[in-house]
């Protein structure tokens, strides 16, 4: 397979569960926004972290929205185990013949992988729009399918050269967005991401990289569907940032 050429808001806690406006609420919030921020430009006030806390907010809440039939976390469950199983496994196997499909037809650019004959990389930016789709079509969804919409509504209302990447808890299997990571700072060491606000939809928080710890005590866990009272913490880890690149099988599956 032949490569190819690829006015702010007061909180008394910066860590906070997202509530979910109506639609028109949330194309009001988007001017406010705006606003907001050419206010602080012609100020001249430093105003990055604030902007990127209230952009976050605002990409939680569309998502969140559309859970009609709600996630895999245990405040917005809505489906038995079995039932929720089910439905991401038809999702992610609609997920993967669409993924599949583009690439064939050139719409995604992939890279080959050496000695792998069916399966090639490609990238998660490319994956999103696919997942973000689902979550639409479906109304549920996990991690992975809140974060790629998040991720679209960042890159889209966010200044191009502002840090929006996808992060993931190193060891585990749960992951979000992160805004504003400084420059050149280690992907692997979360200490050094300087301003940067972890949003995670799926979650329903927002907060500084600063305040991770915090995030991991026992009463800031949120549980899955059909999780042991023992499980560990959804943040048990450290915060690192995703691959970029993902691996996909060339081959249908049912």
């Amino acid at each position: 397979m032949n490569k190819l050429n690829s006015h702010t808001r007061s909180s008394h806690n910066s860590h906070q569960n997202v509530q979910q406006p109506r639609a028109q609420g949330n194309a009001v919030l988007q001017e406010e926004l705006t606003a907001l921020m050419q206010v602080f430009h012609e100020l001249g006030v430093d105003s990055v972290p604030t902007c990127h806390r209230l952009w976050g907010e605002s990409a939680i809440a569309h998502p969140r929205a559309l859970l009609t039939q709600g996630s895999n976390a245990m405040p917005d469950s809505r489906l038995g185990v079995q039932e929720a199983k089910r439905l991401i496994e038809k999702i992610r196997r609609e997920e993967h013949q669409l993924l599949v499909q583009r690439v064939a037809t050139h719409e995604i650019p992939y890279r080959s992988i050496p000695g792998k004959l069916v399966t090639v990389d490609i990238r998660r930016a490319d994956v999103a729009p696919v997942t973000a789709c689902m979550l639409e079509k479906y109304g549920f969804g996990y991690c992975t399918e809140v974060n790629d919409f998040v991720y679209l509504y960042l890159k889209k209302h966010l200044p191009v050269d502002t840090s929006v990447e996808f992060c993931k808890v190193q060891g585990g299997d749960h992951g979000a967005v992160v805004v504003g990571r400084r420059p050149h700072s280690d992907p692997d060491d979360s200490t050094q991401w300087g301003d940067a606000w972890i949003v995670d939809a799926w979650a329903n928080r927002i907060y500084p990289i600063s305040e991770f710890r915090t995030m991991q005590h026992a009463d800031n866990d949120v549980k899955r569907v059909g999780d042991a009272h023992s499980a560990p913490h959804y943040l048990d880890g450290q915060w690192i940032i995703a691959p970029q690149w993902l691996p996909l099988t060339m081959q249908q599956f049912h």
